[in-house]
């Protein structure tokens, strides 16, 4: 039986022992035994960065070489949950699985991969792994964005959030996991988030320019006040000019009229017409 996992340089192929041979094991301190089959610590790469990915012969079984960012932590320590033999029900402690066609996963992912197959079939049927254990694994990823969407609403999820599951997608797809389903809803809800995030950036926008309208409206509102005051006080200047100007055509004339009187007497006699 041969069993598969992913190491920084591709992919390391670890022959199960068969009877009265001895497997030969590597210097390095071992951390994975299963079924016989040793795995080093070197084996076991955190967070491999994906690289280009090469499609298996299905006649050796040779992997793919593509590195995948999904923890190799947590599928190293799933793969070792679930026992290669499928009648072995035997589980760690506090660690419940159930079978959902051929695939062991946890408990609590059984409904949302059961719901998966209802509707899409069996998405991992092509899977670079060879190792049902390796891809049941895989479907557990699958679960848990499927299970986080379920529990999480628009509102609350976040870019960030949308933007790892939606990475996660992409080397599930990269393992020929059929998840195009899931990365197209994923892209729609980032999509979507863009003009929520834009809109509140515009609602922030409006928030402060309303605050200056009503800053420029509280000083136009006195800037008319003091126009009305001042129009007012050109007002009343103008009828104190009126009545200035009326008063003084009014000493003009009586003026006039007391230099004739005058004049007539300058020169003239004062007995003038008078006998």
């Amino acid at each position: 039986e041969h069993q598969s996992i992913l190491t920084n340089c591709g992919v390391l192929g670890v022959e199960n022992q068969k009877q009265g041979q001895h497997a030969q094991t590597p210097p390095l301190p071992e951390v994975v035994v299963e079924n016989n089959a040793t795995v080093s610590k070197a084996d076991v790469v955190l967070n491999a960065k994906a690289t280009e990915a090469e499609t298996r012969s299905s006649q050796n079984g040779v992997l793919p070489t593509k590195s995948m960012s999904l923890n190799l932590t947590r599928i190293a320590a799933l793969m070792n949950d679930y026992p290669s033999d499928a009648d072995d029900v035997e589980s760690r402690p506090g660690h419940m699985s159930v079978m959902v066609d051929k695939y062991r996963v946890k408990e609590e992912a059984a409904p949302v991969l059961q719901k998966i197959f209802l509707k899409y079939g069996d998405i991992a049927m092509n899977s670079s792994f060879s190792s049902v254990n390796f891809s049941s694994s895989l479907l557990e990823f699958v679960c848990d964005i499927c299970k986080k969407l379920e529990e999480t609403d628009f509102l609350s999820i976040t870019s960030k959030e949308i933007q790892s599951m939606l990475a996660e997608a992409r080397d599930l797809e990269a393992a020929r996991i059929d998840v195009e389903w899931l990365s197209r809803r994923l892209n729609d809800i980032s999509q979507a988030k863009q003009p929520l995030q834009d809109s509140c950036k515009l609602k922030e926008t409006k928030t402060r320019n309303l605050v200056v309208m009503e800053t420029n409206k509280k000083e136009l509102e006195e800037l008319k006040e003091e126009c009305r005051v001042l129009q007012q006080r050109i007002h009343n200047k103008e009828d104190e000019f009126g009545i200035a100007r009326s008063e003084n055509e009014k000493i003009t004339q009586n003026f006039a009229a007391l230099k004739s009187k005058v004049n007539s007497f300058l020169k003239k006699s004062l007995a003038h017409d008078l006998l």
